[in-house]
Formats: structure tokens, sequence, C-alpha cells
């Protein structure tokens, strides 16, 4: 189990589309992704979901629940 909580170990991390990155976490809930602050990137915040983890990533359970439908392999 990872106990770091940065941004740069986040599920919702994508790197690249600002200097630190955005956060997609407010994408799942229907508004805009927001830049993520350099006091926050380092520390993380209460919405970290670890990356490595087995579970769903959470933007493709938000697509599976928008959109009613099943991936197909």
């Amino acid at each position: 189990m990872c106990t770091q909580k940065s941004c740069w170990e986040c599920s919702y991390f994508m790197g690249k589309d600002s200097f630190f990155g955005s956060c997609l976490y407010f994408e799942t809930i229907g508004k805009e992704r927001k830049e993520i602050p350099v006091n926050i990137v380092d520390v993380g915040c209460k919405l970290y979901v670890n990356k490595n983890e087995k579970e769903e990533h959470p933007l493709l359970k938000y697509a599976l629940e928008l959109f009613d439908g099943e991936i197909i392999k």
C-alpha cells in the first residue's frame, strides 16, 4: 500500500496540461478540470486515489455510469 498522497501519484492527476498539471476529479462531477496549485501538488488533498491500486480508474467509472455502457475488448 502506498503511503504517499501527493498529486503525482493520484489517479486524478493529469500532467502536461499546465505547469504542475490538472486535477481531473472535477470532470467526474461535471465541472471543468482545475489547475493544481503549487502548494498542493506535493502534498495532495482529501480526494486522493492511488493510481497504482487495482481499483477501476475514477474517470472510467464515471464514463461507464454516464453512458450506461460497458467496455468491449
